[in-house]
């Protein structure tokens, strides 16, 4: 049971010093509290994920008594666990940055998905130390792949938002590789795909090293992006380019140096 304790403590640590970094990266406190409120509704996206999850254990005998059990893990692992997860923790972090739309910046976007994933690792962290091994709990909470995940999907809301496609619906476009990589991350630890051999272990070796290589590409990532103007600058200024350029308007540059010391 104290093994268990400790792994499970230990485990949190990563995730943890990454949230803090993330909110030590400015001053100002309107970023402080945005970041307190994307980790708390990291931690609140949990809860619909594992009612769905229960409705389907419920419904498991009626909807796949007959059905091959690759084809019910895929669906379990890619559906159930994967794109609940992701729906969930984008539209969380959506609920985060609507609310500061016009000062946000594609940076911003990274920062604040990440740390929604943060929260919600830590909080699915809980159920799965009840049944995890400690060295399991340890790849886990050392790869933060909620957190690779949610700054996956934070880069490519950033690039749909800066192309001029701010909608909920056009944003879901961001979650796609995320969905796709956590989905076979999940496949590849599931029970019913050990019946085709062993070799199937390095699927999810494999993308928990992947994910961990992510994390440090990410880390690295933030801190040049904090001296470019790309990834600092509000990306409602370039919405509004994007939307005067197709009426044909002149467009006048927003000032932004100003602000590039703030979003640094």
């Amino acid at each position: 049971m104290v093994i268990f304790a400790v792994g499970f403590i230990v485990s949190l640590i990563p995730s943890i010093a990454l949230y803090f970094w993330f909110k030590g990266l400015k001053s100002d406190q309107l970023y402080k509290e945005s970041c307190k409120k994307a980790f708390i509704n990291g931690l609140i996206a949990v809860f619909p994920v594992i009612l769905l999850s229960a409705i389907f254990a419920l419904l498991k005998n009626l909807l796949f008594a007959n059905v091959n059990p690759l084809l019910y893990a895929a669906v379990h692992c890619f559906i159930v666990l994967a794109l609940a997860e992701e729906l969930a923790k984008y539209f969380m972090g959506r609920k985060t940055i609507d609310k500061m739309i016009n000062s946000v910046s594609w940076l911003d976007l990274i920062i604040f998905m990440g740390i929604v994933g943060i929260g919600f690792g830590i909080a699915e962290n809980i159920p799965y130390a009840i049944e995890s091994s400690p060295l399991a709990m340890l790849i886990r909470g050392f790869t933060i792949g909620h957190g690779v995940y949610g700054m996956m999907t934070g880069y490519f809301l950033g690039k749909i938002m800066k192309d001029g496609k701010s909608g909920r619906w056009q944003g879901l476009l961001a979650i796609v590789p995320a969905w796709l990589i956590h989905g076979l991350y999940d496949f590849g630890l599931s029970q019913e795909i050990e019946v085709l051999g062993d070799w199937t272990a390095i699927i999810s070796v494999s993308l928990a090293v992947f994910e961990l290589i992510m994390l440090i590409v990410f880390i690295l990532f933030i801190r040049k992006a904090r001296n470019e103007e790309k990834y600092t600058a509000p990306l409602f200024a370039v919405a509004a380019e994007a939307g005067a350029a197709v009426a044909g308007e002149d467009v006048v540059a927003p000032d932004t140096a100003g602000r590039s010391e703030d979003n640094t």
